[in-house]
């Protein structure tokens, strides 16, 4: 006597199907894991950078301008102290055109005496105004180099503040991409370890599946046995490429995990 069982029929087919794709959706999943790990890992490193710079810059602002307040400040102590100087002279030479008419009468060598303090006086004064003059040329100089300088500084810390801007917003992105997946920024060491071990027992390829009794099983591997073979060819070109690849990605492994 034939016995039939009435269990309800699977569908292989669906149901390798159905496990490729999980295990497609997983490598996906860890794949982009990886990458967003990988992206938020440099743009923290970048970030940092252009902390450092614009703290550099901001120094150097701030050295700049304090050179320049005591420059300034000593720039017009001088000046005050020429000004000071010429209007002494300036009254002395005054003083002394008033008194040399009196010591006129008294005799020559008094008046020559008096000319020539004058005639020194004179010399002075002309020499600490052109002194005055030199300084301030020299003062609107320093001005105009220190704004330039300045000027140039601020654009510089204009342009890194415009590039730490879409740092920033990758930044942003990318944690909230892996708040989405569920793992949230720092990502613990055991959490690195699991990740590294997943995708490392997820790489070797998974055997081929055995042929069961069920007839569209065996055709279907005959023809997916077809195709491989067809693509043969293609692979051996390369096959020695994918051992070096995959022996860089084991050291890759290795060195993370220690």
């Amino acid at each position: 006597m034939a016995y039939f069982d009435d269990s309800p029929e699977v569908d292989v087919l669906a149901e390798a199907s159905a496990n490729t794709t999980c295990v497609n959706n997983n490598d996906e999943t860890e794949k982009h894991l990886q990458e967003a790990h990988e992206m938020l890992s440099t743009l923290r490193e970048e970030n940092v950078q252009l902390k450092e710079s614009l703290a550099q810059l901001t120094d150097k602002v701030q050295t700049l301008q304090q050179r320049e307040t005591i420059m300034t400040s000593n720039v017009s102590k001088e000046s005050e102290e020429l000004r000071r100087r010429i209007h002494t002279l300036e009254k002395q030479l005054k003083e002394g055109g008033g008194a040399a008419p009196v010591h006129s009468g008294k005799g020559t060598g008094s008046s020559e005496e008096e000319m020539e303090k004058i005639k020194v006086l004179k010399a002075e004064v002309k020499r600490l105004n052109a002194k005055l003059k030199e300084t301030r040329e020299e003062l609107r100089k320093r001005d105009m180099t220190g704004d330039v300088s300045v000027e140039q500084l601020k654009a510089e810390l204009q342009l890194l503040a415009n590039e730490v801007v879409p740092t920033k917003c990758k930044l942003a992105e990318y944690v909230a991409m892996a708040d989405r997946i569920g793992i949230q920024y720092p990502f613990s060491d055991e959490m690195e370890r699991c990740a590294v071990l997943r995708m490392k027992a997820m790489r070797p390829k998974s055997p081929p599946k055995k042929a069961h009794s069920n007839t569209t099983l065996r055709a279907s591997t005959t023809e997916k046995n077809g195709k491989a073979a067809n693509a043969t060819p293609k692979k051996g070109t390369s096959s020695k490429k994918v051992k070096v690849r995959q022996a860089q990605e084991d050291a890759a492994d290795a060195e993370d995990l220690r």
